[in-house]
């Protein structure tokens, strides 16, 4: 493998066995709020699987998930090469049991065996300014997380949600609800409002990398966001949906221009297995947060 192949390698096998330091952080102070002894079971499980994982070099979840890269790169390198050395090293972490082989073709059912297929691992580019500079952003998206994400389109009737925050809130609100345990919360939420279907969609995903101790920088968002946190883990589904006080680690927006006949809320949800990993590459040397 050459260089890069290999320091994607490491990406993956640091964002399948590591969780990030302010997810941890998230789910002791979430653990510390409940009171009922099954709840708290069910997070001290998870600690125990985090240690495990991290003490015997093995994925944190049997659902590697889907692949999400997020690619910063300047004119000094190929988009083409950055790809192929993506699969590369996709093949690799399969082989090394990195990553679960989770491409399946829809019409044929048939696994590739090897976690590559039509727009898996999906690969979002963008040029920086910063010269012979590669960052790179993984998310390993867990299905069960995924299945349920919501997209809705306000005004909605049936909500009585109308174009503006509160009718935002009852989307957010209506979507945990519909989850309860089936995410494995507590879940982050990443929310989108604005934009295209396929705009919003693509912001959700991206929406993860923000890490949960970073404040919204626009405070009408952030006051927004901690105030939907708290009602939230009000509703009591709580850890796995068995009831508690920690359904969400935590509530992240983002606002999109759009056309004015549109208006649309995308929900991405994240498990509490919120796997994500940060790679700089540049003068041949990886450097990973």
């Amino acid at each position: 493998m050459t260089e890069l192949n290999s320091a994607i390698l490491e990406l993956y096998k640091k964002a399948s066995f590591f969780l990030p330091e302010d997810v941890k952080e998230k789910l002791i102070k979430a653990k510390n709020k409940e009171e009922n002894e099954l709840t708290k079971k069910v997070f001290n499980s998870m600690f125990e699987n985090i240690k495990l994982a991290e003490e015997k070099q093995t994925p944190l979840c049997g659902d590697t998930g889907t692949p999400i890269f997020f690619v910063s790169n300047s004119n000094n390198f190929s988009q083409k090469e950055i790809i192929k050395a993506v699969n590369k090293a996709t093949e690799e972490a399969v082989k090394k049991n990195y990553l679960r082989p989770n491409a399946v073709d829809s019409l044929t059912e048939k696994n590739s065996g090897n976690c590559l297929g039509e727009k898996i691992p999906l690969i979002y580019f963008e040029e920086n300014e910063k010269e012979k500079e590669l960052k790179i952003d993984l998310i390993l998206k867990g299905g069960g997380s995924e299945n349920i994400g919501k997209t809705y389109s306000l005004p909605d009737e049936e909500l009585n949600a109308e174009r503006n925050l509160d009718g935002v809130r009852k989307c957010i609100l209506d979507s945990v609800i519909k989850a309860q345990g089936k995410g494995c919360p507590p879940n982050t939420l990443n929310v989108v409002v604005g934009g295209t279907k396929d705009a919003v969609s693509v912001e959700a995903k991206k929406l993860i990398l923000r890490k949960l101790n970073e404040k919204n920088p626009v405070k009408e968002l952030q006051e927004f966001e901690e105030k939907l946190l708290k009602e939230i883990n009000s509703l009591g589904i709580g850890a796995m949906g068995i009831g508690g006080n920690s359904f969400a680690l935590g509530v992240k927006t983002k606002f999109l221009a759009r056309h004015p006949a549109s208006y649309f809320v995308e929900i991405s949800f994240a498990c509490w297995n919120d796997r994500r990993k940060t790679m700089t590459w540049k003068n041949g040397e990886a450097k990973y947060d």
